[in-house]
């Protein structure tokens, strides 16, 4: 951190800062940079940095599409950070072990041991087969079992069953 503060407090008592407009040609999400190819026909310059950190999995970070035009500042001599680009391919929020990222299938939450999207299908699952087994439930009588589920309550547990399968199909459109 304070590596950065220090080129910004240099730059900025110098007045001087260089800034490239150029086509980005690479993403690396894991390290948090990207490649900058120049308009102007410039050297191309790798490492430009997404996040002030490299490799930081905490904070957020917007990732660039590849071939979107974007603006990268010149922080030294060697190190440059996108300022401004045209297009986002992602957005990831990481805040400890907990990552919220959002792209144009929808959002996904997830951390070191479960994702949301595969969590809450597995509870609507769940329900759903509750739903099937009070559809196939019987009592015991002191003449034998019951026949079957009184038709008032199967018709409530079909409501039930296809008020689930459309809240998952609702929310497999908005989680992946």
């Amino acid at each position: 951190m304070t590596d950065i503060r220090r080129a910004i407090k240099s730059i900025a008592s110098s007045g001087r800062m260089e800034a490239i407009i150029g086509t980005i040609t690479e993403v690396d999400e894991d390290q948090r940079v990207c490649t900058i190819d120049p308009l102007n026909g410039d050297a191309i310059v790798y490492d430009v940095r997404l996040q002030a950190a490299i490799g930081d999995e905490n904070g957020v970070v917007l990732i660039p599409k590849v071939g979107a035009y974007g603006i990268a500042v010149f922080i030294s001599d060697n190190a440059a950070f996108l300022a401004l680009f045209g297009e986002v391919e992602k957005v990831i929020w990481g805040v400890d072990k907990q990552v919220l990222e959002f792209t144009k299938d929808g959002l996904s939450l997830s951390n070191d041991t479960a994702k949301f999207a595969e969590e809450q299908t597995k509870l609507i699952d769940t329900l759903s087969a509750i739903l099937d087994t009070l559809l196939q439930f019987q009592l015991a009588t002191n003449v034998g079992p019951t026949i079957s589920v009184m038709p008032q309550v199967v018709t409530l547990l079909n409501k039930h069953k296809a008020d689930l399968t459309g809240i998952k199909t609702n929310l497999n459109t908005l989680f992946y």
